[in-house]
């Protein structure tokens, strides 16, 4: 017998599908039907200009290149096969990291802030230090919050992937042409994403003339 949160967070989770993951998996499959019906010079230039559009924004060659990411893993293990498997341990394991990696950033920025309190308290703390302690500690805080939010995206993706790959009544060859339009797109999506990465760090350390901090 289900308890009254558990019908909440069905409801929750039923009224965000309706809301967020159904449009966008209407959408998703919008593109990938032009593949599935053999036009895959069509479909090539269609995300090729949609690329061009996403990396223009904040962070977009970085955001770009996770969502091709997804894609192509979650692809794979549709396809099934040997393939298919060993991108479900990699999809594992990248959540794995992503989630110890966000601890660590939170650590950091609370073993610091301990830090810095217990040197003002032995007045040892200067101007110049605390300020530089702040510095950091802001920077680490935002490093989490950004790689939670990042995360969140990850989630939603992976099930708009499953609504279109895991459709009711869809026959194997209709989720194979599926998958394979879905690994392109995904393929394409990583390497544009990967070029706009790449721009940006260069364009970074023209500008700065440091190298690019390591991690970030």
């Amino acid at each position: 017998m289900c308890s009254d949160d558990q019908i909440r967070q069905e409801e929750f989770r039923r009224k965000q599908e309706q809301e967020r993951i159904i449009p966008l998996a209407g959408i998703l499959l919008s593109k990938l039907e032009v593949h599935m019906k053999g036009r895959v010079m069509d479909f090539k230039k269609a995300a090729d200009a949609e690329c061009v559009e996403l990396v223009e924004g904040p962070g977009g060659g970085e955001l770009l290149h996770r969502v091709g990411y997804v894609y192509e893993q979650e692809a794979r293990q549709a396809l099934g096969g040997l393939g298919g498997f060993w991108a479900k341990v990699k999809a594992g394991g990248h959540t794995v990291s992503e989630t110890m990696s966000i601890i660590n950033a939170a650590s950091k920025a609370q073993a610091a802030s301990e830090r810095m309190e217990k040197e003002r308290e032995q007045g040892k703390l200067g101007e110049v230090s605390q300020a530089e302690r702040e510095a950091y500690i802001a920077g680490q805080t935002m490093v989490a919050i950004w790689k939670v939010g990042k995360m969140e995206i990850e989630g939603v993706i992976r099930q708009v992937c499953a609504k279109i790959l895991n459709a009711p009544g869809l026959t194997k060859y209709q989720k194979t042409s599926r998958a394979n339009a879905l690994s392109m797109l995904g393929e394409i999506y990583m390497k544009e994403g990967r070029a706009a990465q790449n721009l940006e760090r260069q364009q970074w350390s023209q500008r700065t003339g440091k190298a690019w901090p390591p991690g970030a």
